[in-house]
């Protein structure tokens, strides 16, 4: 998480979010990259929390990560010539579907509020 903040520092102060061309600035690169990642720490930490069964919220998550991680490895097994394209594509997908399952699973384990002792 103190990585995120650094990058995002080190990309803010740089400045320079113009478009040259067809070429993306490697500062907004490197900051969209961070806010994601900061984003989906964020939702792990929240999923995990507001979950009945915190373990496994976050087993359900790192079971996640790991099929779609080897998943893309057998795809890139299959179709070698394209294994950049898939690497980089494989990151995003592993964080959105490992978010997907973390929000369904602590959707269905909501964690019930204690009861109120209202005596009015």
């Amino acid at each position: 998480m103190i990585a995120c903040v650094l990058v995002i520092a080190r990309a803010l102060h740089a400045g320079d979010f113009t478009m040259d061309g067809d070429n993306t600035p490697f500062e907004l690169v490197e900051l969209i990259r961070a806010l994601s990642l900061a984003g989906y720490l964020a939702a792990v930490v929240w999923f995990v929390m507001k979950s009945s069964r915190r373990w496994m919220t976050l087993l359900w998550i790192v079971a996640s990560l790991i099929s779609v991680v080897f998943l893309g490895y057998l795809l890139i097994l299959a179709v070698p010539r394209y294994a950049l394209e898939i690497v980089a594509l494989l990151g995003m997908i592993a964080m959105l579907v490992s978010a997907a399952v973390g929000w369904n699973y602590t959707r269905t384990h909501r964690r019930t509020p204690p009861p109120s002792s209202n005596k009015g």
